[in-house]
């Protein structure tokens, strides 16, 4: 069957790694695992001759998003940072480009971060992703459902919640903004330096054995860090050395995807937006070889640059089991040397051609790579000794369905980066003792969501969650509920099944409850008719380079204010505290509440009594109280 290049669904889901199967997949949190990182032996010459680095208080190595947010919030806080990426020069590959609304929201404490993405990138509406362009054999198709005004109406609504925008902007630009406003911080990235090996040094410090460019006299270097946070990739050498197990399933099917010009005809009429192609037969239904094809829109503040697209094709059954050493990624500008390259355009040319509306010229590809998705969760995002962390790809990786990997690598770096400069400043442990549990359960149900999205595909549904799915994939309703801060809350979905319009998903239905572990209602409208995130980043801006503080939100105002936060601050007295009056648009039918550094709610309260009860509770389950 698979030489005849066609495929039945169940083969499909035979294929296909199961949600149910990552979702299981052990913890291992009851196994004690030792710190003696693997290949400890395989470079003991090197150990022995390497030249002794500079020391330095968190070392992230990768200079993706996620090592570039981390570091930008690490070094915000006064936390000395260094980052490390083996590549020499930046990537130019059009790779994720969807930035929802949360982490939008998360940049705007990140400097300048905002602001240039809003500079380099494009709205939703700019990039046409309100609606999915359809054809069949050629022919321009559309949905008779679509309602554009609606559309509009829905992600507006999503947006609002935020108290940001959703954006789009390709990876390198996004890379660009972050790398720009880390080295106004005084950070500036090593580039051309791999990590070799780890080992623990004293005093509970890490050693990182590194190999700096050839150009450097001294090849091998050590570098002694009091934490280590790995933004290294789906193939994290990290994680490997840590012999962590990334438990899950790779898809054997394969894709050819590609960063290429579209010029649709002249006079056509045709905007920019997404197109998901097939022949005829049925828009989804992902049977070989009607597999959809798709073109995604660049975005670009350039207005020459916005005929580029990144598309994808199925790859020939052939290619479909190839090794790395077939997954060239050539240097932009390179692609089309190669008789293999050329072989590559020349598939992606005769799929995309015929689908698209006649007239269609596909051409100028600036670097082209096969891909195979994989679903997969670290068993741990932390080694045993608290020291050594994983975040973003290293420690999860999934399909593509709803743009979720670059946003929840992002929140992971968010979550722990507050966490690391607690525990550096005032002793406690919050990275070692809660930040894994956190943020694997948000992995895990982000893999089985994203792994069921793309199973609903190979089954031929076209029905991939309605409107609802915008609210799931802005990440406003991830949450910590149940979790290690949040214990006193019962467990909450983080992409709960929604259906019908997006109308009536405010306060009161999940979105904005006032609760421990869920999100702050970032959007609402507090004194002056400000939003809550804007007066919590300003609130960050005042504190820059000092630790991130708790912001106490309360509806009172004067003396009443005053006195709240002397009763919250004597049942938390090591915890950093500022607090907002006048609260009431945000706080809802509470008093008060309690609001980590990264927007979750940390405590709240009806009455003074139980706003100062839950935030002992949640001051305990920190570990403030240990001195």
């Amino acid at each position: 069957a698979m030489a005849g290049g066609w495929m039945d669904c169940g083969m499909l889901r035979s294929l296909w790694p199961c949600a149910h199967e990552v979702a299981r997949a052990p913890s291992d949190q009851g196994r004690r695992m030792t710190v003696s990182f693997k290949r400890r032996t395989a470079y003991e010459r090197e150990w022995a001759d390497a030249a002794q680095g500079t020391a330095c208080t968190v070392l992230v190595v990768g200079a993706g998003p996620v090592g570039l947010a981390t570091a930008c919030e690490l070094n915000a806080m006064g936390v000395d940072v260094r980052v490390l990426e083996k590549r020499a020069e930046p990537s130019a590959w059009s790779k994720a480009s969807g930035i929802n609304c949360r982490t939008m929201a998360a940049l705007r404490f990140m400097g300048k971060a905002y602001d240039r993405v809003l500079a380099a990138g494009e709205s939703t509406t700019s990039c046409g992703f309100l609606r999915a362009r359809t054809a069949v054999d050629g022919n321009p198709v559309d949905d008779p459902n679509f309602n554009e005004e609606e559309e509009a109406r829905d992600a507006q609504e999503v947006d609002d919640l935020s108290g940001a925008v959703s954006y789009f902007c390709s990876q390198p630009q996004f890379e660009m903004a972050l790398q720009k406003t880390l080295q106004d911080l005084g950070c500036r990235v090593s580039r051309g330096v791999e990590v070799l090996a780890l080992r623990p040094g004293e005093d509970d410090d890490v050693l990182v054995l590194v190999r700096t460019p050839a150009t450097d006299p001294e090849a091998h270097r050590i570098i002694r860090c009091k934490k280590l946070v790995a933004c290294d990739g789906a193939h994290s050498l990290v994680r490997h050395l840590l012999d962590l197990r990334f438990a899950g399933r790779t898809n054997p099917m394969m894709l050819i995807i590609s960063d290429v010009a579209i010029d649709f005809p002249s006079g056509s009429g045709i905007t920019r937006g997404p197109w998901i192609l097939n022949a005829s037969g049925g828009l989804f239904r992902w049977l070989m070889p009607s597999w959809p094809r798709f073109a995604i829109p660049i975005p670009s503040a350039d207005p020459r640059k916005r005929n580029r697209y990144r598309v994808g094709v199925p790859a020939p059954y052939h290619l479909w089991r190839a090794n790395d050493k077939t997954q060239q990624k050539p240097k932009p500008g390179q692609t089309g040397q190669s008789s293999d390259d050329k072989k590559l355009m020349e598939i992606v040319v005769s799929e995309l051609r015929p689908r698209l509306p006649k007239g269609t010229v596909v051409r100028d590809p600036l670097w082209m790579s096969l891909l195979n998705f994989n679903s997969r969760v670290a068993e741990s995002y932390s080694a045993p000794d608290g020291n050594v962390y994983l975040a973003g790809d290293s420690a999860h990786c999934h399909p593509p369905t709803g743009g979720q990997g670059l946003n929840t690598g992002l929140q992971d770096g968010v979550n722990l980066a507050w966490k690391l400069a607690y525990d550096l400043a005032l002793g406690t442990e919050l990275a070692s003792s809660t930040y894994s549990e956190e943020r694997r359960t948000v992995g895990l149900q982000v893999v089985e969501s994203t792994t069921k999205r793309t199973d609903n595909i190979a089954r031929g549904d076209k029905d991939l969650g309605g409107k609802g799915q915008r609210l799931r994939d802005s990440q406003l309703l991830v949450n910590y509920c149940g979790g290690p801060l949040a214990l006193s809350e019962a467990p909450r979905p983080c992409y709960p099944l929604l259906s019908g319009s997006m109308k009536g998903w405010g306060r009161g239905q999940g979105i904005a409850d006032i609760a421990p572990g869920l999100l702050a209602p970032l959007g609402a409208k507090t004194q002056k008719q400000r939003t809550l995130l804007s007066l919590l980043v300003d609130i960050r801006r005042k504190n820059k380079n000092k630790l991130a503080p708790h912001v106490l939100v309360v509806t009172a105002v004067g003396s009443v204010a005053n006195e709240a936060l002397a009763k919250v601050k004597a049942v938390a007295p090591r915890l950093p505290l500022e607090m907002i009056s006048d609260g009431s648009g945000a706080c809802g039918k509470a008093s008060g509440m309690v609001i980590r550094p990264d927007c979750y709610i940390a405590a709240s309260g009806k009455s003074w009594e139980s706003l100062c009860d839950s935030t002992s509770k949640y001051y305990k389950a920190a570990g403030f109280h240990v001195q």
